[in-house]
């Protein structure tokens, strides 16, 4: 049966639905300060800010692959040391007397046994650097004093070529044990060598995901399967999926400089939505749409 869903105005939420097994996979969110680290995600830039060093992670907003911003990571010059761009949803330590000068550690909480790790990815290489792009399982090991983390599995992805479009990057799953579960995912994104930095390398990253093995999931496309419409629109505008949506849907619409001026979400099971746009003023907008694992952005013009 066909469910239509006719939204007179819109209702404002502040989070998004379905937890992520990667969060801000998208880079989507950032924080505010010069030289902030994108949210859920920690960098260098804090610490080489001591060192009256330039931050080597930043949010790209004009080249990205999906939504309004991708992550830039470039190996710049601190303290006469070679330091790369790093990503990761763990913790940074630095200390530029050591070599490597950075080290990282833990992750977020994740106890399944994926397949593949994906994302899209462009690279720059300087000289015969190289980008490293992970994701790696470990298990705390509670019988070493004191406790140490244990690799389960890994997946990585390294290129040594200039990649000047957007592609898609994947990395199967290696599994060291055949049995156990991890309880901590680590992604560590890197645009250089971890041991042999070259300065001027640089790589942009953009929507992340794990899938496959016992997760389960069955993965659909919303690029494919939502169409907005009319474009130009005025007073209303239709968003269509071409089956019964399976999750809620988080609809967010963003100016062209990325202030977000509507949310709302709309429920599962629904194929159709009209929504009220007569507040908007004239000019262009992104709607952005996220459903489950999925997200998919389009420019629209109001008139």
């Amino acid at each position: 049966m066909k469910h239509f869903v006719l939204l007179i105005a819109f209702t404002a939420f502040c989070t998004f639905i379905n937890a992520q097994y990667i969060t801000n996979s998208g880079f989507e969110t950032w924080g505010t300060a010069t030289g902030a680290d994108p949210t859920g995600w920690s960098t260098p830039n804090a610490t080489l800010a001591g060192f009256f060093s330039p931050p080597v992670v930043t949010k790209e907003t004009v080249d990205v692959y999906s939504g309004l911003n991708s992550a830039k990571l470039e190996t710049k010059l601190a303290l006469g040391y070679s330091v790369p761009g790093i990503l990761t949803n763990g913790t940074i330590s630095v200390n530029m007397t050591s070599t490597p000068p950075i080290a990282i550690n833990g992750g977020t909480p994740f106890n399944q046994r994926p397949a593949v790790f994906k994302g899209y990815y462009k690279y720059t290489p300087s000289a015969t650097d190289n980008c490293f792009l992970a994701a790696v399982l470990l298990k705390r090991n509670t019988t070493t004093v004191p406790s140490s983390l244990d690799t389960i599995g890994y997946a990585q992805f390294t290129n040594v070529a200039t990649v000047s479009t957007w592609t898609a990057f994947q990395a199967n799953f290696t599994y060291l044990s055949l049995t156990e579960y991890p309880d901590t995912l680590q992604i560590l994104l890197v645009s250089s060598s971890p041991t042999a930095a070259v300065t001027g390398s640089i790589l942009k990253v953009d929507e992340l995901t794990i899938e496959g093995g016992t997760l389960g999931l069955t993965k659909y496309y919303l690029q494919k399967d939502v169409n907005i419409f009319p474009n130009p629109a005025n007073d209303i505008v239709n968003i269509q999926f071409s089956y019964e949506s399976k999750f809620e849907t988080t609809v967010s619409m963003f100016s062209l400089v990325g202030q977000k001026v509507k949310e709302f979400t709309l429920p599962k099971g629904i194929e159709i939505s009209s929504l009220n746009i007569r507040d908007l003023k004239k000019g262009m907008y992104f709607i952005q749409i996220q459903s489950g694992k999925e997200k998919f952005t389009q420019k629209i013009s109001v008139e």
